[in-house]
Formats: C-alpha cells, sequence, structure tokens
C-alpha cells in the first residue's frame, strides 16, 4: 500500500528569489497550491488534478498539463506556460499567459493580460497530456470571457507574435523535450487560418493581430458574410481552429485589405489539411441565402446558449468564492481558539511555575529552622500529613510517637 501524500509536498509557499521544481512522479495528479511567492522560476513537470496560484509577484511559471481547473488570484507581472482543461483568473493584472485550455479562458477584475499559444516542452510532456486526458486540437486559448467587458476599455489581447519565445526543459536520462501542441504560423509553427477571439467581440471589428471578432448576437450566415466579403470562407469555431492554405512569403505581412482574415479557400478535398492546389482549384464563393441570413430563430438559439454558458461560469464563480469566504471564516475561527488556547495555557503554567517557587521558598525556610540536637524530629514531622482519612491505615499510635519525639527538645 503506497504511504499517504504529505501536504507539505503539495505546496510552493512564502519563497522569494527561488527556483522551485517538482520533477516527473513527484504530484502524480493530485491537487498543487502556490501561494505569497515573489521573483521565483517554478516548474511543476507533472500531472495535477487542479492547481490553485494566489498573490504571486514577478514570477515565471511553467506548469504541465491539469486535467480540472488552474485558479490565478491576486497575481502580479508574473508570466505563465500553462496547459488545462479551464483556466480562470481574478484580480491579476500585467500577466503573459501562454496557454493550451480546452474551455475559453475566463477573467474577472483583471486587466493588461496577455494570452498567447502554449510555448513549454519538457520530457514526458506528451503522456501526461494523455494522462490528463486533453486534447491538443481542442485548443481555446484566444477565445477569452470577460467577467467585466467594459464598453470601450480592453483587459485583454493577444500576445504579439515577435515576443513569442518557446522555452523547454531538460532532465537527465530521459527523452529530449517536446510540446506536441500546435500553434500558429505567427508564433512559429504550421497552421494557419484566423484565429478565433470568442463570442464577446463585436462584428467586423479588428483586433491589432488582424483576427476577425464576432459579437453573440451574430447568426452563422452574417459571420459567412462577412468573411465571403473578404474573399474568404468561412468556418465555425467548432470545426477547427484554423485552415490550410498556401504558405505566404511573409506570414506577418497583411494588407490592409485582407488583415481581418489571413486564410486561403476551403478546398473540395476530405482532407482539409492535405490539398493541392493543382488538382484542387479555389472554389467560388456561393451566393448568400437571404432567408437564412436573417433568420431569427438561429440568432436567438446562439444567444441563449451563450446566455447558458455564462450563467455557468457565473455560478462556477460564485461557488468558488463561497468556498473561499466560508474557508476563511473557518480559518479565523481555529485562528481565535488556537490564541484563547494558547493564552490559557500559558496563564496555567506561570501559575505552576510561581506555585513551584513559592513551595521550594517553604521547603528551604522550613529546613533552615531546624537546629542540631532534637531538631530532627521536628524536620521529620514536617515531612507528615497528620490529616485523619477513612481510606488510610490506622496510624494513631505512630502519630503520637511522632509528636512525642517533636515535644521533647
Amino acid at each position: 500500500m503506497p504511504p499517504k501524500p504529505n501536504p507539505k509536498d503539495f505546496i510552493f509557499s512564502n519563497k522569494s528569489g527561488e527556483t522551485l521544481i517538482k520533477p516527473p512522479g513527484a504530484i502524480r495528479g493530485y491537487d498543487f497550491a502556490i501561494e505569497n511567492l515573489q521573483d521565483c522560476d517554478i516548474y511543476l513537470l507533472d500531472r495535477s488534478a487542479q492547481i490553485t496560484i494566489d498573490e504571486c509577484q514577478g514570477c515565471h511559471f511553467y506548469i504541465g498539463p491539469v486535467e480540472g481547473s488552474i485558479f490565478f488570484r491576486d497575481c502580479v507581472d508574473c508570466t505563465a506556460s500553462v496547459c488545462c482543461q479551464q483556466l480562470r483568473t481574478k484580480n491579476c493584472h500585467r500577466v503573459v499567459f501562454n496557454a493550451m485550455v480546452t474551455s475559453d479562458p475566463t477573467i474577472e477584475y483583471s486587466d493588461q493580460l496577455q494570452f498567447g499559444p502554449y510555448n513549454f516542452a519538457y520530457p514526458l510532456l506528451e503522456e501526461h497530456l494523455s494522462q490528463a486526458k486533453l486534447e491538443v486540437e481542442d485548443d481555446h486559448w484566444s477565445q477569452v470571457f470577460d467577467f467585466n467587458r467594459e464598453e470601450g476599455k480592453q483587459h485583454w489581447s493577444l500576445q504579439n507574435p515577435a515576443s513569442f519565445k518557446a522555452t523547454e526543459y531538460s532532465l537527465e536520462g530521459l527523452e529530449a523535450p517536446s510540446n506536441p501542441v500546435p500553434r500558429h504560423q505567427k508564433y512559429g509553427g504550421t497552421l494557419t487560418g484566423p484565429i478565433p477571439l470568442g463570442s464577446q467581440q463585436q462584428l467586423g471589428v479588428e483586433d491589432p493581430s488582424g483576427m476577425t471578432q464576432f459579437d453573440i448576437d451574430t447568426s452563422q450566415s452574417a459571420a459567412q458574410g462577412v468573411l465571403l466579403s473578404s474573399k474568404a470562407a468561412y468556418t465555425p469555431p467548432n470545426a477547427g481552429i484554423f485552415d490550410s492554405g498556401p504558405a505566404h512569403s511573409d506570414p506577418f505581412a497583411q494588407s490592409h485589405e485582407s488583415a481581418s482574415v489571413f486564410f486561403q479557400p476551403l478546398q473540395p478535398s476530405s482532407d482539409p489539411f492535405a490539398q493541392s492546389d493543382a488538382l484542387y482549384p479555389p472554389m467560388q464563393a456561393e451566393p448568400l441565402d437571404e432567408e437564412e441570413e436573417f433568420d431569427e430563430d438561429v440568432r436567438q438559439r446562439l444567444a441563449a446558449r451563450e446566455l447558458a454558458y455564462q450563467e455557468h461560469m457565473r455560478a462556477l464563480y460564485e461557488k468558488d468564492e463561497q468556498e473561499k469566504s466560508e474557508k476563511a471564516e473557518r480559518r479565523s475561527v481555529a485562528a481565535e481558539e488556537l490564541r484563547r488556547w494558547r493564552e490559557e495555557r500559558a496563564r496555567q503554567t506561570d501559575q505552576r511555575k510561581l506555585y513551584n517557587r513559592q513551595q521550594e521558598e517553604s521547603f528551604l525556610q522550613a529546613r533552615k529552622g531546624f537546629q542540631a540536637g532534637g531538631a530532627q524530629w521536628k524536620k521529620v514531622s514536617s515531612m507528615i500529613d497528620y490529616k485523619e482519612s477513612s481510606e488510610r491505615a490506622d496510624l494513631g499510635r505512630m502519630r503520637q510517637v511522632l509528636l512525642a519525639k517533636k515535644n521533647e527538645a
């Protein structure tokens, strides 16, 4: 039977200016907590169930696959390479996330955040991804949902491709580091096509990186119209993040007319990632169905689905905050009880010390009063309890003898 895990092995706390590492096999799918770190480099090179990161400043996180959620709270001026099922942030400022996440990342009361693709490699990463049940093709790193969206304010942005940097960590005796997560051409990968930005963006508005953005009220046909107007075919977000197409000599050089989209039309092939322009010439865009474009039922269904998702995420946040509040209250009560116990223990200890000192002083004074000669019996008599007791044998005769001897001198 394996030994019971020690909670102290699954937390990094109250460190400054250190490099903290958990190698493969050190976490083994358990929860992990990180709190109150400053200017530290943190490497978690193993699979985790859930990770909480609180009150960290100036730190660099390199985190392996997380089967559940990663929570960043009250973190400032950090960078984080994470891959997980859910990424959630609250009260974070000036943090760069390089993420592979299978659901939309969510932010709350945060600003100046940047999001880019997962950039970290280490031995056994692919194995840990499989164990954590994370599908690298289902990557929503760019589809950020802001719970505190404000008109005219942008709390997050895509990472500038020029600042993107892949990093790795090698371990002696293991294979070379690898990262199987696909990346877009803009970030040094092989994928092409539009990078979706989620449902909160307004139709036709361009992100500074050149990505097309859509609103929850945008129907599928309306989105197709925007894309077709730029001589490109529409690809639903759930059908795959990227389209294939011929590589541009400079993938970052876009004309003003085509800045909102930067992929080529789909070709009529069963495999959209293996096409030949020679065999399959580009398709001609079909005219839009005007009735479909203004289908109110489709628009309402999309809006209802987005509203349900928002309510679900809000419920998760409220539950998390309630649990956090209850935990803080329990800790406060326990701390108060511990304080009172320590005060009472200190009081009783002081009383025992005082009593012992008094007893010792009385004994020393009595011993000094005994004189030579017959005073020895007085000394003996002082050590005897003359009180009657029904539980003891009859010692009356002995008591009389001792009293007589005491009075002889």
